[in-house]
């Protein structure tokens, strides 16, 4: 093993040489957070390199990556794989790149392409992620400067308007859905993948999701989102009662949801709401009535109130300021009087 350099971050670099290819080394940099796990880092590279592996290019490890995970990822997933795998082979040069031959530079030249070409930060991170995932299997990490998060603009309807919007789908086939959405807090796919077997008393077992899988087809998936989002949410008993007597809880593919609620906002002249915006009137509605965090995390179906806020961190901003307001004008007045 070539010399042990100690980073600034802590960890330990190195070098591990493997051989030779048409005259040139091959060579692979390490790093570990230990002097002893990054010689058993090398080690372990030592005896899993071959000759063939020394061939294989990024093309052929996304490849790989790609094949192995249709196996045990969910069809949206996949559907999204698929998508940052021809995004990455519009650079063919890049793709043709031998694994050995690979640097920080040539990566950081695809990311600073996509950047210029239009593609947004969400866009080209998830693309970056996806190489990361193919190139981890052959112990490759190659950091990259990346364009910064962009904040979401995200429309929070109020409670005036959100009771005008509820109304206004009485007697539609959008009626249920809106109030899951909105009361429930349930996300579109989970909404059109329940069924009246889910529901016991006033309370839905929310434990699939419709997704669209790679071959561009609505199927059911009888897992969640994420198994936080295997929950369990209980809605007033006139949404039950409604549910029942219409004797489904929604026929429509989340698609043709989301087409239909678009058209239907039109023609009541409401702004152009999306399903998923009335979850977070729910997160509003629930935060401002002093509901706790762990509630409202576990209603949505969030991993971590860290998760939750960290998305509805704006949502939640108009009620934490009413909060400082109302404490600053509690302790004035108490003053006031000393």
């Amino acid at each position: 093993m070539a010399k042990v350099e100690k980073l600034k971050s802590g960890l330990y670099r190195t070098r591990v040489y493997l051989g030779m290819i048409d005259g040139k080394p091959i060579q692979r940099t390490i790093t570990a957070p230990t002097r002893q796990e990054l010689r058993s880092k090398a080690a372990m590279i030592k005896a899993s390199y071959t000759p063939e592996t020394s061939s294989l290019t990024v093309l052929r490890a996304s490849e790989a990556f790609l094949e192995s995970a249709r196996a045990t990822l969910s069809p949206s997933t996949i559907r999204g794989y698929a998508a940052c795998f021809r995004a990455l082979s519009a650079y063919p040069d890049f793709m043709a790149t031998p694994l050995t031959e690979l640097t920080k530079r040539d990566v950081q030249a695809v990311i600073d392409d996509m950047c210029l070409s239009g593609a947004s930060a969400k866009t080209v991170r998830n693309r970056y992620g996806f190489l990361c995932s193919a190139l981890r299997r052959y112990d490759i990490a190659l950091p990259a400067r990346l364009p910064a998060r962009s904040r979401p603009d995200i429309q929070v309807p109020g409670d005036s308007v959100m009771r005008d919007i509820i109304e206004a789908s009485r007697g539609t086939e959008l009626h249920v859905p809106i109030l899951l959405a909105s009361i429930g807090g349930l996300r579109r796919g989970e909404i059109c993948a329940l069924s009246l077997d889910d529901i016991d008393g006033n309370v839905i077992h929310v434990h699939s999701d419709m997704v669209y899988s790679p071959d561009c087809q609505w199927v059911r998936k009888d897992t969640p989102k994420t198994s936080q989002s295997n929950r369990y949410v209980e809605m007033p008993p006139s949404v039950i009662d409604l549910i029942r007597k219409q004797g489904y809880v929604c026929r429509m593919d989340p698609q043709s949801l989301t087409k239909k609620h678009s058209r239907f906002l039109a023609r009541n002249g409401f702004p152009a709401y999306r399903i998923h915006d009335y979850r977070h009137h729910m997160v509003s509605a629930l935060h401002a009535a002093g509901v706790p965090d762990a509630y409202i995390m576990q209603r949505g179906g969030w991993s971590s109130d860290g998760v939750m806020k960290s998305v509805y961190r704006h949502t939640l901003a108009d009620h934490d300021d009413k909060a400082v307001q109302a404490t600053l004008a509690h302790f004035e007045e108490l003053t006031e009087t000393c």
